[in-house]
């Protein structure tokens, strides 16, 4: 919990003013990854939201670009952006309007680097959102 303590205090601003920095960036990212990416897909998408309803402008135009980088490299899963789009659909128990809006801040960032972002949106809109 202490990684994420710092990543959540340090990386978005970190992240964008030392991404021309090889080493910092591949660390920031491996980090990110490891806190935000690799678990549970509602609790992964959850713990995006939270980091999207927490930040300031800056720190929203840094996880864009690190969402970015990681849609590109095939790291945000298709799970992780059905639940993102539950959440946006209040498909999910107890979701916010302030986390249904977070939703679809994350999955605008995501669409930039890949269409299929889209598709889930659509397929939900034909299936009713069901998974």
């Amino acid at each position: 919990m202490e990684l994420e303590t710092l990543l959540r205090s340090t990386c978005p601003c970190s992240f964008h003013a030392f991404s021309q920095d090889k080493s910092i960036y591949e660390a920031v990212e491996n980090a990110f990854i490891l806190i935000y990416i690799r678990k549970n897909p509602v609790e992964m998408a959850k713990q995006l939201l939270n980091l999207a309803i927490d930040s300031n402008i800056g720190d929203q135009a840094a996880l864009e670009f690190i969402v970015n980088a990681l849609v590109s490299k095939g790291e945000i899963s298709s799970s992780m952006t059905s639940a993102l789009w539950y959440f946006f659909w209040f498909n999910i128990n107890g979701t916010t309007a302030e986390q249904s809006r977070a939703a679809l801040s994350i999955l605008c960032m995501a669409a930039k680097s890949s269409s299929r972002i889209l598709g889930f949106h659509q397929k939900g809109q034909t299936d009713g959102g069901s998974g």
